[in-house]
């Protein structure tokens, strides 16, 4: 979440009523490329649908986070550094 002032678009749909009055708004992350091989749109046909991520999914990478290593930091170097990775 993040607070930014209205714009029309805003009030057009009913977020925000006036224009220019602060308002918090919703960032929706993409998954990032972590823990499986490629990261894709969930309709193919549609370059606009969510995305997705496909393949065989990492488990060694994922057992990495419980034990309180940052994942989301990592570069390729400590990724292939991993076992089985």
């Amino acid at each position: 979440m993040f607070s930014t002032k209205a714009v029309a678009e805003d009030v057009a749909i009913g977020l925000a009523d006036p224009e220019g009055n602060m308002m918090n708004k919703r960032k929706i992350q993409p998954p990032i490329l972590i823990y499986s091989d490629e990261v894709v749109c969930e309709n193919e046909s549609d370059p606009s649908s969510r995305l997705v991520e496909k393949g065989s999914f990492k488990n060694q990478i994922y057992c990495c986070s419980p034990l309180g290593t940052s994942v989301e930091s990592m570069n390729k170097t400590l990724f292939s550094t991993v076992p089985g990775v």
